[in-house]
């Protein structure tokens, strides 16, 4: 499965394949990982996905569950309202964050990248100290 590189293409799971497999499918598209590196914290956040119907954003990748048959299957596509032209590959400032494609700065310093906004809270507790000696 290829991750889609420009906005408005879509890239779709095996809709034939299990949920466990099409959960390490969606995980090498978005982050890049394979099966046997993917942290158990990421499969079932990508899991409770697959199954719960939800909708996520993952740096420039929206990754969405829809009902197939009996089953569902995960969307994966490029976000247009997130994605920028001058977008280039950044890591998540967030240490635990696996995402090597944020797309949000730091409005402050205009350093620091998250590809979430509650990454962006999460990690502010130790990025303020940084953030804030920049000023």
């Amino acid at each position: 499965m290829s991750v889609p590189l420009k906005a408005g293409a879509v890239t779709v799971t095996h809709a034939n394949s299990d949920k466990d497999n099409q959960i390490f499918i969606a995980a090498e598209a978005i982050w890049g990982i394979k099966s046997d590196k993917l942290p158990q914290e990421k499969f079932d956040e990508l899991k409770t996905v697959l199954v719960g119907n939800l909708t996520r954003q993952y740096g420039p990748y929206t990754v969405e569950s829809k009902p197939l048959g009996s089953g569902n299957v995960f969307m994966i596509y490029m976000d247009p309202k997130v994605l920028k032209t001058s977008y280039q590959k950044s890591p998540c400032s967030l240490g635990t964050c696996m995402v090597t494609n944020a797309a949000f700065k730091c409005v402050r310093c205009q350093e620091a990248m998250y590809c979430s906004k509650e990454h962006q809270i999460q990690d502010w507790s130790r990025h303020k100290v940084e953030c804030i000696s920049k000023k």
